[in-house]
């Protein structure tokens, strides 16, 4: 360790046992410390290292707005460089990461968005059609289907053709396996050669045809550039502030995170939020209600959403109160500051999204599903948390929440969806994720009746 300087109390136990501990119930584990410790303890990972745990959001307040010398993302990241690629925004630091984000970024802007809608909408309505009938079935399996065909088509444009659902099965396949509740600790403790013959992990066989279908899409798209309007269309136009286009390696980085890291994230996110929904009948009428009033029959287009006020208020409750990713991780490079305590150089500092999340200060009845909070006030970004901060701010946050909007707004209006009798739901790791036990088991009972156009929404 750097220095001397004191790290706040924590569990007693080896890094081992903390290890085994926190992996299968994260969120248990971290709440177990906070009623312990308070919102500031330290945990001791075996392999991984040493973490503190900051839950204030005036800690989580300095913590984003660190310089990028102070604080490194991408060095607690490094292991994942083996498959994301050098140049991921997730494995990067400082001004090489600043230089990679500047360029990006325009591709994920809100704005840029809108111009996907109508195909996010269009992944949704085809997946509608083929779900089973009067008998349970896992929409998060349906919101992973609709979140890979998105993204194939909006970010690489590829379509339905052999090579698409080809490269559709591989990643399906190759995520398949990075869902064990061990994958991360395997991912990091085994070499990449190494990793296609992990029996745990079958899926990364498929990661070389992966890899290999990303590069000849990337190669051939620039050969041949169209009129495309999707992401790789973006970047392949793009500049660095040099003038220098953004090469091959960079663009194929930038895919591949993009499809690891934000299309199983997306879906669990999707299935948490339509949970909540399916335990809330009286919330799920006014969100239909509210569809209908902006909306009408007609099919969601980019110009209803910022007017789906009260889903966009229930998606923030469900990304607030189901947590998918528990905390972000900083390595503290010099002693750091934050929050007016003192943190020494060699420990990774982490903003706990599942604990603020869960700040009766900021949330009253923080355990309580409730959507109106996000209708009453604006919460800062150190305060809601669920894409992280800060210049580590989720490049794909504006994609995902357009999508999940798109998806709902969809759903809703499509099918009568309810819980098979009997159903649980528990937390449980999935991969690097927290996701429903069951995957929200639900039953379609037949085709929406939405309320007549302009009638209120239910109080």
């Amino acid at each position: 360790m750097g220095s001397a300087l004191p790290l706040p109390p924590g569990p007693r136990a080896s890094s081992l046992r903390q290890l085994l501990r926190y992996v299968p119930h994260p969120a248990e584990f971290l709440e177990e410390c906070r009623g312990r410790f308070g919102d500031r303890f330290t945990v001791r990972l075996a392999g991984f290292g040493t973490f503190v745990m900051v839950a204030r959001p005036a800690a989580i307040h300095d913590v984003f707005r660190a310089a990028p010398t102070a604080l490194h993302s991408g060095e607690a990241n490094a292991f994942l460089a083996a498959l994301l690629g050098p140049r991921s925004l997730l494995v990067l630091d400082e001004q090489p990461h600043a230089r990679q984000r500047r360029v990006l970024l325009p591709a994920f802007h809100g704005e840029r968005m809108r111009a996907h809608v109508d195909r996010m909408r269009a992944a949704t309505e085809a997946s509608l059609q083929a779900w089973p009938r009067g008998r349970p079935f896992a929409l998060e399996e349906r919101m992973r289907e609709i979140t890979l065909r998105t993204i194939l088509e909006v970010v690489l444009g590829v379509g339905d053709d052999h090579a698409a659902a080809r490269l559709g099965r591989d990643v399906s396949r190759f995520l398949a396996g990075s869902r064990v509740p061990y994958a991360l600790v395997l991912m990091k403790f085994t070499p990449t050669r190494l990793l296609s013959r992990v029996p745990f992990l079958p899926g990364f066989r498929e990661f070389r045809r992966i890899d290999a279908a990303l590069r000849d899409h990337v190669r051939r798209r620039r050969a041949a550039p169209g009129g495309e309007s999707d992401v790789l269309a973006d970047l392949l136009r793009a500049r660095h502030d040099d003038g220098a286009a953004i090469d091959d390696d960079e663009i194929r980085d930038a895919l591949i995170t993009m499809l690891f890291a934000g299309h199983d994230t997306t879906a669990v996110a999707l299935a948490w939020i339509l949970l909540e929904l399916l335990e809330r009948p009286e919330v799920l009428a006014a969100v239909r209600a509210e569809r209908q009033r902006v909306v009408g029959d007609g099919p969601v287009r980019a110009d209803h959403l910022p007017r789906l006020e009260l889903l966009d208020a229930v998606l923030r409750e469900s990304l607030r109160l189901r947590t998918v990713v528990p905390f972000v991780t900083r390595k503290v490079m010099e002693p750091f500051r934050a929050g007016g305590d003192d943190y020494p150089a060699g420990v990774h500092l982490c903003p706990c999204i599942h604990l603020v999340h869960r700040d009766p200060d900021l949330y009253p009845e923080p355990a309580t599903f409730r959507p109106e909070r996000f209708l009453e006030r604006k919460f800062g970004p150190h305060e809601w948390l669920p894409f992280g901060g800060g210049d580590r701010l989720c490049t794909g946050m504006a994609f995902a929440m357009t999508q999940m909007k798109v998806v709902l707004a969809t759903v809703v209006a499509g099918v009568t969806l309810r819980r098979p009798d009997g159903a649980v739901t528990r937390r449980v790791r999935r991969g690097v994720l927290i996701a429903p036990s069951d995957g929200t088991q639900a039953v379609v009972a037949g085709p929406t009746s939405l309320p007549r156009r302009g009638a209120p929404a239910p109080a």
